[in-house]
């Protein structure tokens, strides 16, 4: 599968590469353009459709998609389980997100 060919509406989320750290019950999925293993969130999983698509952040890297697309902000229990990983509160996660989403050109805050 390419990213080029797409459509333009189609949610593609991006997924950490299983060598990397994750977050609590997250469970392997596989990278629908290079199927390399991915952490997928059980709290993503209640934030998209029926059909997505999940891309590992390499990839994404590779095929433009994080500048191409848009970021939405993440919901709150997927910031709870990103704080809870990193030791920080939930309020002080949700700063640094909306931080990231206002100074980037990313829409979805």
């Amino acid at each position: 599968m390419k990213y080029e060919d797409l459509d333009e509406n189609a949610v593609v989320v991006v997924c950490s590469p299983a060598s990397l750290p994750h977050v609590a019950e997250s469970s392997i999925k596989q990278c629908d353009f290079c199927g390399i293993d991915v952490w997928f969130a059980k709290t993503t999983e209640s934030t998209v459709p029926d059909e997505y698509y999940i891309m590992c952040m390499p990839c994404a890297a590779d095929n433009g998609a994080m500048e191409e697309g848009e970021l939405q902000m993440p919901s709150d229990d997927q910031i709870r389980d990103v704080a809870k990983a990193v030791g920080k509160s939930f309020e002080a996660v949700k700063a640094d997100i909306v931080a990231v989403l206002q100074s980037s050109k990313y829409e979805g805050n």
